[in-house]
């Protein structure tokens, strides 16, 4: 009957056959204790690529194709970040908007401090979930909205504590001015001071 025993590195072998483990000492095999030991060259039951790293863990590389991109899966995948390519992926398309002016001021920042306008809705106030925050204590949570219409650039207050005015006219909360490249717009109680530029090509 065979005695088969575990070596350290945790292989199985016949101990009445082979004195050392077979796999950890493939090609040579001590059989005795003699000064001038003998050696035998015995069959490999590990095939060669298996044994040199037969004490290490492999994950394989996973990769597969989507449309000429190649995504590899041991990777972390963002999306809305640009690619390798430098091509804008699939969800950056859709939420990315295009500028359609600024509002800027040199009364808040005596170095200018400005902040864009896109397409499409764009809330202001001092909280800072709004698109552009202004940071005032005179200027509501909840100030107003610019909005964009078919190449046209509206404003509305959103029934704010201290009002928003256009060109020193107030914007009452019912209805929408249309903003022109140069318009100053007053947040608040005048702190908040800012001259719209447009960026739309009349």
């Amino acid at each position: 009957m065979a005695k088969i025993v575990k070596c350290k590195n945790n292989h199985f072998y016949d101990a009445d056959e082979y004195k050392q483990c077979p796999y950890c000492f493939p090609d040579t095999v001590k059989l005795d204790d003699s000064e001038n030991p003998e050696t035998t060259t015995i069959n490999n039951p590990v095939p060669p690529k298996q044994e040199e790293n037969a004490n290490k863990t492999f994950i394989p590389q996973k990769k597969f194709n989507q449309g000429n991109d190649e995504i590899n899966l041991d990777k972390t995948f963002i999306p809305g970040i640009e690619s390798d390519t430098g091509n804008i992926d699939s969800h950056e398309k859709f939420t990315q908007r295009k500028i359609v002016g600024w509002i800027i001021s040199f009364d808040m920042n005596p170095y200018g401090l400005d902040f864009r306008i896109y397409e499409g809705r764009n809330t202001i106030g001092r909280k800072p979930g709004n698109d552009i925050t202004i940071n005032e204590v005179s200027v509501s949570s909840e100030q107003a909205i610019i909005l964009t219409r078919a190449n046209r650039i509206f404003l509305s207050d959103k029934q704010s504590a201290n009002g928003t005015t256009i060109n020193g006219e107030i914007v009452f909360p019912d209805q929408s001015k249309e903003l022109n490249d140069g318009d100053e717009i007053v947040f608040g109680k005048g702190n908040a001071k800012f001259i719209f530029r447009t960026a739309i090509k009349i």
